[in-house]
């Protein structure tokens, strides 16, 4: 009896949670067409429909995730919606996946979707490399806040924010429902439940743990960059004030030149490591007080970059200098040194695994690299930079346009070269196993170029 049980729980299971496999379908002749150009080292991917005006509708490449080092799948993007595609890299086919009709999360290294399908309108958590449809998720997500590097946690929103273990199907409500969410090592959902608060609640169950021991003063400026969190999701830095007395009261102002109202400035001189893994709890003084404009990780959480704007106080007036600072954290040994102090605002790009800071002065600047007891270098000489990756989610590689070619570093210090005569620099990219194809996003025209080395 037992062991006939045993095999009727291990069949429900299986029907319940084996993969499905997606059916793609070539496309046929339609009003919606993509079209595969060879080129020397590769192929350019363009839409050739006509709308019945009988000009080109607006479309564009959207996204590329990798399925292999010879196939993509491409989210096209046809003015009111989109549709996902799938592409050969070796002879040139192209097949519109059927299985999907809107992308609502994806997860951290690219591989895993949540998808909408088109004819039930259910949600599952989708292997890209495969098509393959894993786990099905609750059919009333109208957004995902997280998917989890492991698969086993997705963060969503209905009717209110829930966190849903893959496993086991439970459903936990988070308080507060507010933004930034990120789950810490599937031990802790962290989120900033006020502007003022930010909070871990135990997935297992339990009273929320506050991160954020003194209120965190309001502000009217559009950046807001207290938080952040590693790759792997496995460390959190958070920037406040370490003294209720200055914490509660304001922090200075300044007049607006086009408003002539008083500018409120968030400022911070500590900054706080979390560790998901173990609750543990790292507070570093800043030595003084200071806007915080950025904050990235390394890719593997070994490394805390900070751009830090300096304050100078005048009695109770607290305005910015103009100075901003460029801080690198070893999060081991909790030594914390200045690479550089720049007249400037600064933009964060890359921490490399060994503590070096690429940054630039401006958007339009060359890109330079820095780190602790060296000078600040150029990081590319003569190359300019593509605006970023297809997803804004750091750690990425950057990439770099020159005579004749284009270089992609990743922040493991490897550089890789395609032949490349383009001159349009209006592009993002997606770097391909094993550095075999890079992928080029253009907005303008919409195309997208797949380079071979």
């Amino acid at each position: 009896m037992r062991i006939w049980l045993a095999l009727v729980v291990a069949l429900l299971v299986s029907a319940c949670s084996a993969p499905i496999s997606a059916q793609s379908i070539q496309l046929p002749p339609g009003p919606r067409q993509l079209e595969m150009l060879s080129r020397p080292n590769g192929w350019l991917l363009k839409a050739t429909t006509e709308s019945n005006t009988g000009q080109d509708q607006e479309n564009r490449p959207w996204r590329t995730w990798w399925l292999g080092t010879d196939r993509a799948f491409v989210q096209w993007w046809w003015g009111s919606d989109t549709e996902l595609y799938q592409v050969n890299l070796a002879d040139g086919a192209v097949a519109r996946w059927e299985e999907a009709d809107e992308i609502l999360s994806v997860s951290p290294d690219g591989r895993h979707l949540v998808i909408r399908t088109p004819v039930n309108r259910e949600v599952w958590l989708t292997d890209v490399s495969t098509g393959d449809l894993l786990y099905k998720l609750p059919d009333a997500i109208s957004y995902v806040n997280w998917l989890s590097p492991t698969l086993l946690h997705v963060v969503y929103r209905s009717a209110s924010t829930l966190v849903y273990d893959t496993t086991t199907g439970k459903e936990t409500p988070l308080p507060g429902g507010g933004a930034p969410t990120v789950l810490l090592a599937d031990r802790e959902i962290c989120s900033r439940v006020r502007v003022d608060e930010v909070s871990c609640v135990p997935v297992a169950g339990g009273e929320p743990n506050l991160l954020t021991p003194y209120p965190l003063h309001p502000s009217a400026t559009y950046r807001d960059a207290r938080m952040a969190w590693s790759a792997d999701r496995r460390y959190l830095a958070v920037t406040y004030p370490a003294d209720t007395s200055v914490g509660a009261r304001p922090t200075g102002t300044i007049l607006a030149v086009a408003s002539a109202k008083p500018v409120t400035y968030r400022w911070a001189n500590e900054v706080a490591v979390y560790e998901g893994a173990t609750g543990r709890l790292v507070r570093l003084p800043l030595g003084g007080e200071y806007l915080i404009n950025e904050m990235i990780w390394s890719a593997d959480g070994s490394y805390l970059a900070l751009a830090l704007g300096r304050m100078t106080r005048r009695g109770a007036t607290v305005k910015p200098s103009n100075i901003t600072e460029l801080r690198v954290l070893n999060r081991a040994t909790g030594q914390m040194e200045q690479v550089d102090a720049l007249p400037s605002d600064v933009r964060l790009r890359m921490v490399t695994d060994q503590g070096e800071v690429i940054y630039q002065k401006n958007d339009k600047a060359e890109p330079l690299i820095a780190g602790p007891g060296a000078e600040p270098r150029a990081w590319a000489p003569g190359l300019r930079m593509l605006p970023g990756p297809m997803w804004d989610e750091p750690p990425e590689p950057l990439a770099f346009v020159g005579q004749k070619a284009l270089e992609v570093r990743t922040q493991e210090g490897a550089v890789h070269r395609w032949q490349w005569e383009g001159t349009e620099t209006n592009a993002s990219f997606s770097l391909g196993p094993e550095a075999r194809w890079v992928a080029l996003k253009f907005y303008k025209p919409g195309e997208a170029v797949f380079l071979k080395r």
